[in-house]
């Protein structure tokens, strides 16, 4: 089976537009919306953090305002959309996503009910915490951009998203740049970095993936001389690289690995020489990169790669990850259509994650929240494989999908993926846009 190739971005004299669809026609809001919800909720958070740390201010001084502003624009969206259903796209996706998240709320409900933190990981994990971010960084954003058939503005969201990645990134390597061309030691979040307190390393990482990502992209897709793209393509890795190394995570580069390849699988799908070619030798000259960096500055990224396996069976402070996951299945099993708690719990009161989002899924929600769940994943990558091979300007978020999703499986938690669920919600929105573009066109020209 042959694709043809059709791009959002051809224009015709016609009273016909590709780029005036269903969901963006003279509802110029509905795009406004999309737009910033997506970009700013992606990296617009993370650099907030940044600039705290600048500040010298506490981060929650910049963060729960820019919480705030993200829920204010997925219920700005919501609204909008109900006064122009024709904008708004139901779907049995949205089904799923709203059984799914029915059952983690009831869950969260139920625990924080009968929960009594005695021991609470990082000093913030309560039960209250888990319900704010579950339901205004996840739930609302994620809705509001499942709902939103509105993708006219796709070129200023992508560049939005960039910028504000690279200034982050930027930001990044002027406060921690002296730890990183040094390294010590993994940075643990919320210690002294000489003069400023340090964040997550899986912010590092994964800000450093998604760059190396778009500038995968960039080759892909950017239709500017090749100088240009090989500028922009060196700075946006250069700086990717270099946070990976950084990070000394495995997960963002086990997820950027698996993302890379999807997207160069994608190119020989369409039967593309010339890009798979440079897309493959781009990949190459990153690896490279990776091992020569991490060599000059003494990372323990690969080291850490080489010892997955020991770490996985190994039994130190109890926090080993074939233990999480034999746990969460063993209470899985007491309760399997409806899971049996929020997190596993051990002796001395700490709560622990799976760090696999399926393992965890099964533990809160059981069949009833898992299987929905399953059905939105399945249906994010069929998505997003339709992009990249028939709409590559639009790649870049179904491979930011999964870059992120890969990195759930073994990291993070339901509640605290918020880059999970938006670019989850983006890619089937931007699908279903595409698709009705196609009928629009069909019938145009029939």
């Amino acid at each position: 089976m042959s694709f043809t190739y059709y791009s959002p971005k051809i224009e015709h004299t016609e009273p016909f537009d590709p780029r005036e669809s269903v969901g963006s026609a003279n509802y110029r809001l509905g795009d406004f919306l999309q737009c910033l919800l997506v970009s700013f909720g992606l990296f617009g958070q993370l650099a907030l953090v940044i600039a705290a740390i600048g500040l010298h201010i506490s981060s929650r001084t910049l963060t729960v305002p820019a919480r705030a502003f993200i829920v204010s624009l997925a219920l700005s969206a919501i609204l909008a959309l109900m006064f122009r259903p024709n904008r708004a796209r139901l779907s049995w996706h949205l089904v799923a996503f709203l059984v799914f998240w029915g059952a983690y709320g009831a869950r969260i409900a139920l625990e924080a009910s009968t929960r009594i933190d005695v021991v609470t990981e990082t000093g913030r994990y309560t039960s209250e915490f888990i319900a704010s971010m579950a339901l205004g960084g996840c739930f609302l954003p994620g809705m509001a951009v499942l709902i939103n058939s509105c993708w006219a503005w796709h070129r200023h969201t992508r560049i939005i998203a960039i910028s504000l990645a690279i200034i982050s990134a930027v930001a990044m390597l002027y406060f921690y740049g002296a730890h990183l061309t040094n390294f010590e030691h993994r940075m643990t979040a919320g210690k002294a970095v000489g003069e400023v307190i340090a964040i997550h390393p899986l912010a590092l990482g994964y800000l450093g993936a998604a760059l190396s990502l778009f500038a995968f992209h960039n080759f892909l897709y950017r239709r500017s001389n090749i100088l240009g793209r090989v500028a922009i393509g060196i700075a946006l890795a250069g700086v990717g690289v270099f946070l990976l190394v950084g990070s000394a995570s495995r997960g963002p580069v086990i997820a950027v690995g698996v993302a890379s390849l999807v997207l160069i699988a994608s190119q020989a799908r369409r039967f593309e020489l010339g890009r798979l070619l440079t897309l493959g030798a781009v990949f190459c000259i990153s690896v490279t990169s990776l091992f020569i960096v991490a060599n000059k500055t003494g990372s323990s990224v690969f080291n850490r790669l080489l010892g997955t396996g020991d770490e996985i069976t190994a039994e130190a402070e109890g926090d080993n990850r074939l233990g999480l996951y034999t746990a969460a299945l063993s209470k899985f099993t007491e309760s399997p259509l409806v899971g049996k708690s929020v997190t596993v719990r051990e002796a001395d009161g700490t709560d622990r994650y799976p760090h696999n989002i399926i393992l965890e899924s099964l533990l809160a929600t059981g069949l009833l929240g898992t299987v929905p769940l399953l059905y939105l994943i399945g249906a994010g990558l069929m998505a997003g494989w339709r992009i990249l091979t028939r709409f590559p300007e639009l790649g870049w978020i179904p491979v930011l999908f999964i870059l992120f999703l890969t990195g759930s499986m073994f990291s993070g938690a339901i509640f605290s993926n918020v880059e999970l669920w938006l670019t989850m919600a983006a890619t089937l929105s931007c699908d279903a846009w595409l698709r009705q573009n196609e009928r629009m066109e069909a019938e145009y020209t029939a």
